[in-house]
């Protein structure tokens, strides 16, 4: 029962912290979809190797933050902020190196 509890806790902080989630990805996208209309023009070549990983940054991270609802062991709050700042910034990276035409 005292896992469940924690679980419970846990996703209402996560859910606390939803609107800043919320905030945050806007702007990373914005900046994202910018500096690749600015790259495009410069006929910079977006790089598959950036967009890649950056993608695999978010789904772990995305993995991890849902994965920490069921430790058996304490997780700072600190996580879930931190996890989303990640999870913008990897979004800002792949959308800034998606390839020309999609």
């Amino acid at each position: 029962m005292d896992t469940l509890y924690q679980m419970i806790k846990r996703f209402i902080m996560a859910w606390v912290w939803w609107p800043f989630l919320a905030v945050t990805l806007v702007p990373f996208a914005i900046d994202g979809l910018i500096r690749r209309k600015i790259s495009q023009t410069n006929f910079d070549y977006p790089s598959p190797l950036a967009h890649r990983y950056s993608l695999y940054i978010m789904l772990a991270s995305v993995y991890l933050l849902f994965m920490g609802l069921t430790l058996p062991f304490p997780v700072p709050p600190q996580s879930i902020p931190v996890g989303i700042f990640i999870v913008a910034f990897a979004l800002n990276v792949f959308l800034a190196n998606t390839q020309k035409r999609v």
